[in-house]
């Protein structure tokens, strides 16, 4: 009997202390919930926003790598242009330093001293020292003009 006297005194108040205490932990639970809702939903949009960027870093590398290859190609053909003008380039020093070597040599020959002759007797084609000088003979060719 004595364990139930408190209750006479105030019936059912430990009961509404039990739903004040139950109404708090829902409401508790309730804001918990709603917390890790939002959180799940922020969760999502970073989710959205990291899947976006993820998306345009692929498209990214392969506009990176097509432009590598297109790098790669052009330095290829340059190299090939480098080797090709080297080989053109060591020819013509060649050819340079043979037409120089000729100029070299012309120039040691005294045209003064040499006696040409040019005819122009109102032929077709003038003649220097009685040799032709066209392309194509319209005549007889005799041997000596053949020969010079």
């Amino acid at each position: 009997e004595n364990q139930y006297a408190w209750n006479k005194e105030k019936p059912f108040s430990h009961m509404r202390n039990s739903v004040d205490i139950l109404q708090t932990t829902v409401k508790s639970f309730q804001d918990e919930l709603s917390d890790v809702m939002n959180a799940i939903e922020d969760h999502k949009q970073e989710l959205s926003r990291l899947q976006a960027l993820a998306e345009e870093q692929k498209q990214l590398k392969q506009r990176l790598d097509e432009e590598e290859e297109n790098l790669r190609q052009d330095s290829t053909s340059l190299i090939l242009e480098a080797k090709a003008f080297d080989t053109l380039q060591l020819r013509m020093t060649r050819e340079c330093k043979l037409a120089q070597k000729e100029v070299a040599a012309l120039t040691k020959v005294n045209l003064l001293a040499c006696d040409l002759v040019v005819d122009e007797r109102g032929l077709r084609y003038p003649l220097i020292n009685n040799l032709r000088l066209a392309h194509k003979a319209k005549g007889d060719l005799e041997w000596l003009e053949i020969n010079a």
